[in-house]
């Protein structure tokens, strides 16, 4: 399969963005579990 370097560039992008969407994710879940916890020995 060929591609042109346009296309290429483009799919390595959209893959970067991707990625780069979740490990954002995972921080944001990180930081809700961890606050939950927080929370949760402060009101025991």
């Amino acid at each position: 399969v060929e591609f042109n370097i346009t296309s290429g560039s483009k799919l390595a992008l959209n893959i970067a963005l991707i990625e780069r969407n979740r490990v954002h994710g995972w921080i944001a879940i990180f930081r809700e579990g961890k606050g939950f916890i927080e929370q949760g020995t402060t009101m025991g």
